[in-house]
């Protein structure tokens, strides 16, 4: 009988660590459902795109939650709010994600695979009810990624990317911060 209680305490702690990291409170929009954020959320846009080679079949970009009183990012093992976006390693020319967020900051994660060297770490504000263009993140070989930020430049694009945006899309507010550290969930 103890073994036996002993494995459904084992299978339950092996359940919750298996939904570690799975809340997230962050929604992929696809391009023709792109409209307007409610009041209470936000709508952010940023392009991904590899100008040299990647050697594993996708290029993964994560923007996470950042608290500015923390100088830090808000996920913990049960709770981790993030916008992925993916594309092949053949992606040259910029693929764009849309994501309904809870308005906030949002800095690039440390979870991604390639360091972001070449730029200070920065959050990117969300504003709730706006929709926000952060930026283009490229890839540029030697595990390093660079952010690309010309609004004036793909605002039109972008409007073509999603015909259905109902009001002006607005260059994100970027601020220097603390570079985001790891969290590590163990038992």
């Amino acid at each position: 009988m103890q073994n036996f209680i002993q494995k459904i305490l084992l299978a339950f702690a092996l359940i919750s660590l298996h939904g570690c990291l799975l809340l997230n409170n962050v929604v992929p929009i696809p391009n023709d459902k792109v409209t307007m954020p409610s009041d209470d959320r936000a709508i952010a846009i940023y392009g991904v795109a590899l100008e040299s080679d990647w050697p594993y079949p996708q290029f993964s970009i994560s923007l996470d939650e950042y608290s500015m009183e923390k100088q830090a990012i808000t996920g913990n093992c049960w709770r981790f709010n993030r916008m992925n976006a993916s594309v092949p390693k053949t992606r040259t020319s910029v693929q764009y994600f849309a994501f309904e967020v809870a308005p906030g900051y949002y800095t690039f994660s440390p979870f991604n695979a390639q360091n972001q060297n070449s730029y200070q770490a920065q959050a990117f504000h969300v504003p709730a009810g706006q929709i926000s263009y952060i930026g283009d993140f490229i890839y540029v070989g030697q595990q390093s990624t660079i952010l690309r930020r010309n609004h004036s430049a793909i605002e039109t694009d972008l409007k073509k990317i999603y015909p259905n945006i109902q009001s002006t899309i607005k260059l994100a507010e970027s601020v220097s911060v603390s570079p985001p550290h790891l969290f590590l969930c163990a038992p």
